[in-house]
């Protein structure tokens, strides 16, 4: 059986949800961007891109890691030890779309928010 690669709108999905967790207001709820045309949350990217082992590019790749850098050293600290975030472990959407949900995770305890 052959393993299936992550389509150019799941890699465009992906990228823009790290755009828009980067972006996300604290008096906002979840952001949620387009995927064929329906709105997505970024979970729900991350849940789709996370079966994926295709390599993520290394300009997303670093976003990610400073994403999670900033939570780790930044005001969140708090959640951080709450539901601490994981680290790409390696260079794939899958280990990707497993650090963004974990930081997406982090950002609901830090708001007092559940998914």
């Amino acid at each position: 059986m052959t393993e299936q690669s992550i389509s150019e709108e799941l890699r465009q999905a992906f990228q823009n949800s790290l755009a828009a967790f980067h972006d996300w207001d604290r008096d906002g709820p979840e952001p949620e961007i387009s995927l064929e045309s329906r709105p997505y949350t970024i979970s729900a990217v991350c849940n789709l891109v996370w079966k994926f082992n295709d390599e993520i590019p290394n300009d997303d790749y670093d976003k990610l890691c400073r994403l999670a850098d900033n939570i780790r050293h930044g005001q969140m600290t708090e959640a951080f030890y709450q539901r601490p975030p994981g680290e790409p472990v390696d260079h794939t959407y899958a280990s990707g779309a497993r650090c963004l949900q974990s930081l997406i995770d982090c950002r609901m305890a830090w708001y007092g928010r559940e998914r």
